[in-house]
């Protein structure tokens, strides 16, 4: 009498997962204070007559910036006339503007499956 070993690998279902991803988009209305600038331009007729021939240079007042323009006028002497100032102002201001956005958000679902549905899925 002898006894002899035989080793046998046999396939065992343990069941399997099944991962599934979804992505949602949900609309949110943002309302940021945002800032702006303009400018303003105003013209100032000034019709003075300069003294010298020197023309004046641009200058600013506080926030405005006043561009001289000036001609010269032939009269038996050229002199230099300030026709009128333009005053470029900054304004700033601020103001609301509602504005929508989409945002997508992904949620993963994970289910574990019972070892007889994992093989039903495999076809080898």
């Amino acid at each position: 009498m002898e006894e002899r070993l035989q080793i046998d690998k046999i396939e065992v279902d343990l069941g399997g997962y099944r991962i599934a991803k979804r992505i949602e988009t949900r609309d949110q209305t943002i309302d940021e204070l945002l800032c702006n600038h303009r400018v303003e331009i105003e013209r100032r007729p000034i019709g003075l007559q300069l003294p010298g021939k020197d023309a004046p240079e641009a200058r600013y007042e506080g926030d405005t910036l006043i561009v001289p323009v000036v001609e010269e006028v032939l009269v038996t002497e050229k002199r230099l006339v300030l026709v009128e100032e333009v005053r470029i102002t900054r304004v700033r201001g601020t103001y609301r503007k509602p504005q929508t956005v989409s945002l997508r958000k992904e949620e993963i679902f994970v289910e574990r499956l019972a070892p007889e549905e994992s093989s039903k899925g495999q076809s080898s």
